[in-house]
């Protein structure tokens, strides 16, 4: 079982459980989210629809799809999801000519991303386009003090209000600026909804692979990394001068 596919099996339960993550629930979600990603048709198939989006835009050339998580666990699934797409779709193909294919996933954080990236996206190239990942996690409360302090309306409550008005201004902001956004949404992004989560976006690398034609499996220029680097290890560096 590849490490990065291996989230809902003993190897990924056991830390969730550290983690105080129920796995039962944990797998209640994925079959949940088997059930949409294999049996639903159509649009309705969440990992399909994604699939068939980030292979179109693949070719019509926004080569960079990024992953913003809003929250916490949307931002550390950004990451988990980011590795999955980029040692699973990036291959060099033959066929008679060399050929290689692959999205960058370029994951991104909550609202400090919004000042270190945003720029970028709103006015850079067209090379990209933007998956939302968001939840409704209430998140922790904002007391008078703090409101006061921030200069926030009576209304906020929560640092998920905040949050919310965040990806929702960063959306706007991008489609105002032309440039294309999907949003995948966790709901409660408790670990039901995680585990459901899990399996669509296995489901989406897997059918995205099937519509770039490689394989998703095995992580050859990880290996070529790894081997080397036991090659220093054990002989030690060459000089900076002279190169690799």
């Amino acid at each position: 079982m590849e490490g990065r596919y291996s989230v809902l099996t003993p190897v990924g339960l056991l830390p969730a459980a550290f983690d105080g993550i129920d796995p039962s629930a944990l797998l209640s979600g994925a079959r949940l989210g088997a059930d949409k990603a294999l049996l639903m048709q159509g649009a309705g198939n969440p990992a399909l629809a994604l699939a068939l989006t980030l292979a179109s835009l693949y070719s019509a050339g926004l080569t960079e799809v990024d992953l913003w998580g809003y929250g916490e666990r949307c931002a550390l699934l950004a990451r988990w999801f980011q590795q999955l797409v980029a040692e699973s779709l990036g291959r060099r193909i033959e066929h008679g000519v060399e050929h290689r294919v692959g999205p960058t996933p370029l994951a991104c954080r909550g609202s400090e991303d919004q000042h270190s990236l945003l720029q970028l996206f709103t006015d850079g190239p067209r090379n990209r386009w933007v998956l939302l990942l968001t939840s409704e996690a209430s998140g922790p409360p904002i007391g008078a003090f703090t409101r006061e302090l921030a200069g926030l309306p009576e209304r906020v409550r929560s640092a998920g209000t905040v949050q919310e008005a965040l990806w929702r201004g960063t959306l706007r902001g991008l489609v105002e600026a032309g440039v294309p956004v999907a949003r995948y949404h966790l709901g409660p992004a408790d670990a039901a909804s995680l585990g459901e989560a899990f399996f669509v976006l296995m489901a989406v690398t897997l059918y995205a692979a099937a519509l770039f034609e490689v394989n998703p499996f095995g992580q050859p220029g990880v290996e070529a990394g790894k081997i080397f680097t036991r090659e220093y290890l054990e002989k030690g560096c060459p000089p900076s001068s002279t190169g690799p």
